[in-house]
């Protein structure tokens, strides 16, 4: 995946530092899906309101259930893209 400058510049930013403790205080600083509370990371479920995310847009995730979400999200957008290049 190519990250894009803006997306970087955000991630580095001060705002995001400030919305992503906010996402770790709301999920106990606990993965949002085992629960473990090392190396946790935080996805967008969506990029959509990048800058202005709603609390529903960040998921908590530690590091393993987040290299698993995205594997996950990558063969879902493939088939769909595959799906739609045979029609």
């Amino acid at each position: 995946m190519r990250l894009s400058l803006t997306y970087i510049r955000y991630i580095n930013s001060p705002e995001w530092k400030r919305r992503r403790l906010r996402a770790l205080k709301l999920a106990a600083y606990r993965c949002q899906v085992c629960h473990s509370p090392e190396r946790l990371e935080v996805h967008h479920s969506t990029h959509t309101r990048m800058g202005h995310e709603a609390d529903s847009d960040l998921i908590v995730l530690c590091h393993g259930c987040h290299r698993v979400v995205t594997v996950w999200i990558r063969v879902k957008r493939w088939r769909w893209m595959s799906m739609r290049i045979r029609i």
